[in-house]
C-alpha cells in the first residue's frame, strides 16, 4: 500500500506488507478504520508516565479496532543509499555501517496482524528534513510521484497479494503539494487531515472553510474507480492542533458526510495509536459506532444504523 501523509510528516506509504488471510480491510466498504502506529506522539509529550506510551505493534492487532496500519516513517528513500526509519523508540538497532535499523521484533509483530487479516503499511515520510521524500510533501520537489505510482502499479499487477496506494492530504483543497499526483495518479484511498486546519470538523457548516464536496468529486475522477475518502481525524485531545471533538458531534457530522457523499466515503483515519491507551474508550467507542454505522457490501444511500449515540 502506498500512502502519502503529512502535517506531523506529509508521507508517502507502502502496503508491500499485505495480509495474507482474508483483510478486514475492504475497499467496498465504508466502515473501515485505519491509524498510524511508530510515532508515540502521546509519549513524546508524557515522559514521566511511560506505562501509557505506545505499546508494541501486535497489541494493536489483538481485537478488530483497526483494519489498516501504517507503520511511520520510512524519513529517507532517496535514490542513493540505504532507506532510513524512524520508529520512535520501537527499534533502535542498525545494520553495522549502516543508518537502517533492523527490527525482527516488528517483524514478527507484522506477521501477528497480517493473521488476523488487518493490512500493514510502510509509510514513506518527508516533512522536507531530508532530501527527495514525501508525497504529502510540505516542503521540497513534489515531482515524479505519479510515474512512480505507476512503475509501482506495474509490479503490483503480478504480485499475489493485495495492494493499495493512499495518500493522506491536508484538507485545504488543493493540497499545494500533491494535487497533481492526485489528480494523475492511481489513489485507492485519500485520508484526508481534517485537522491542524481551519478545513476541521468543526467548520462542517462553513461553506468557506469546508470543502468536503471537493474531495469527493477528485475522487470520483481519479483513475481508479473504487476511489475513497476517509475522514483524518487526531485520536486525543492533545494529538493535533485542532479538530478533536466531542464524540457526540463527531457522529453527527460524520453521518452528515456519509449520508451525503457514500459512493466514496471510506471509513476514518485517526492520528495516531499511542492514544488508544490513554483514550482508549474514546477511539473504541468511535470506531465500533463507525463499524456498525456505515455499511460494507450493501447500498450505501441505506446507512446500517442512522443513529447518534449520545457520549
Amino acid at each position: 500500500m502506498i500512502l502519502f501523509k503529512p502535517r506531523h510528516c506529509t508521507l508517502l506509504a507502502l502496503a508491500v506488507l499485505a495480509a495474507a488471510a482474508s483483510a478486514a480491510y475492504s475497499s467496498t466498504c465504508a466502515n473501515n478504520v485505519v491509524t498510524y502506529w511508530g510515532q508515540n506522539s502521546w509519549g513524546g509529550s508524557h515522559l514521566n508516565d511511560p506505562d501509557h506510551w505506545e505499546q508494541d505493534l501486535a497489541k494493536y492487532c489483538q481485537g478488530d479496532t483497526f483494519d489498516i496500519i501504517n507503520l511511520s516513517f520510512v524519513t529517507n528513500y532517496n535514490t542513493s543509499g540505504l532507506p532510513v526509519l524512524n520508529h520512535a523508540g520501537h527499534c533502535e538497532t542498525r545494520f553495522n555501517g549502516t543508518n537502517t535499523v533492523t527490527c525482527p521484533d516488528i517483524g514478527a509483530d507484522i506477521k501477528t496482524c497480517q493473521a488476523k487479516g488487518i493490512k500493514i503499511v510502510l509509510s514513506l515520510d518527508g516533512g522536507g528534513i531530508y532530501s527527495y521524500v514525501d508525497l504529502d510533501i510540505e516542503s521540497g520537489d513534489h515531482t515524479g510521484y505519479a510515474g512512480f505510482i505507476s512503475q509501482l502499479r506495474t509490479h503490483f499487477a503480478s504480485a499475489s497479494k493485495q495492494y493499495v496506494i493512499s495518500a493522506a492530504p491536508q484538507c485545504a483543497y488543493p493540497d499545494y503539494n500533491l494535487d497533481s499526483t492526485l489528480r494523475n495518479a492511481w489513489i485507492d484511498n485519500n485520508y484526508v487531515q481534517f485537522y491542524n486546519n481551519p478545513c476541521n470538523l468543526a467548520n462542517i457548516d462553513n461553506q468557506w472553510n469546508f470543502g468536503y464536496k471537493s474531495w469527493d468529486a477528485l475522487a470520483k475522477k481519479n483513475p481508479t474507480p473504487d476511489s475513497k475518502v476517509y475522514i483524518g481525524l487526531p485520536a486525543g485531545p492533545a494529538a493535533a492542533g485542532n479538530g478533536y471533538l466531542k464524540l457526540s458531534t463527531l457522529k453527527t457530522d460524520i453521518m452528515q458526510l456519509y449520508s451525503n457523499y457514500s459512493s466514496t466515503f471510506g471509513g476514518i483515519m485517526l492520528w495516531d495509536a499511542s492514544w488508544y491507551s490513554s483514550n482508549r474508550e474514546y477511539v473504541q467507542e468511535l470506531a465500533t459506532w463507525v463499524k456498525t454505522s456505515m455499511n460494507c457490501g450493501a447500498s450505501a444511500s441505506t446507512p446500517a444504523s442512522s443513529a447518534v449515540a449520545s457520549s
